[in-house]
């Protein structure tokens, strides 16, 4: 599988962390992905129809509580072919956050610059980034909804993991399991946005925290503000460890 692009995922964060905030902060942090975004696209705010732009300036737009960006489209009606996306929503019951663009425009240490910045006045909630081979695959998987009808035992079994956490932020007679910002995780990514629960799983005896602490192949672990880390783990320990985790009881 050729991978070509890279994309970024936080949920439900709690405090003031809005729009213009965002967006401030990627003009800043990820300037290219911020102009590719700005320059001829499509976008789609409060439940409005697509809008066409050849060029725009999103730090003077006053979303309050949904927007959908596909940047740097080469014709009006190709909507697939973007080339960097975002998505925002908010909302009293969850909030999502969306980037995607190449490898060579998101970056894990631009990411990690992002994320401090959003911390800094906001719990940051969960979240990942993680490799894609792009297009509407990797939305589609981080909003918990099946690409397709699966057609095979490993597509079943993916379906079924997107199915639990949609599951898992579902609003049911009032009340949402929400168990990743309790501790669990979807799954375990090279880039994982956590939280002191999620570091108190117990490993064979011993807490997610001191593992990574004392074992380098557990990859680093990054402070933030606001009760919020980043654990980033080297990308040939990602398996092993997702499997180690997931033995403790640890993914939805």
């Amino acid at each position: 599988m050729i991978y070509k692009n890279m994309i970024v995922v936080i949920y439900d964060w709690s405090g003031n962390l809005n729009f213009s905030f965002m967006m401030a902060g990627i003009e800043s942090i990820m300037n290219e992905y911020f102009v590719s975004l700005s320059n001829c696209g499509m976008y789609k705010a409060e439940g409005r129809k697509r809008v066409f732009y050849e060029k725009i300036d999103f730090l003077n737009k006053d979303v309050k509580s949904e927007v959908e960006i596909y940047g740097s489209l080469k014709r009006r009606k190709d909507i697939d072919a973007w080339e960097s996306y975002f998505l925002y929503k908010k909302s009293n019951h969850g909030s999502t956050m969306i980037l995607e663009a190449s490898l060579n425009i998101l970056k894990i240490e631009s990411i990690v610059e992002l994320m401090k910045r959003f911390s800094s006045i906001s719990n940051i909630g969960y979240g990942y980034a993680k490799k894609s081979v792009g297009g509407a695959g990797g939305v589609f998987e981080a909003l918990g909804v099946t690409f397709g009808f699966p057609k095979s035992p490993i597509e079943k079994k993916k379906a079924d993991e997107d199915s639990r956490w949609f599951d898992e932020r579902l609003l049911v007679n009032g009340s949402q399991k929400m168990r990743h910002l309790k501790g669990m995780f979807r799954s375990v990514y090279e880039v994982n946005i956590i939280n002191d629960f999620h570091l108190s799983i117990d490993i064979d005896g011993r807490s997610l925290r001191s593992v990574v602490t004392e074992d380098e192949d557990f990859g680093e672990l990054i402070g933030l503000n606001n009760g919020s880390y980043i654990w980033v783990i080297p990308e040939d320990q990602v398996a092993r460890i997702r499997k180690c985790v997931n033995l403790a009881g640890g993914v939805i």
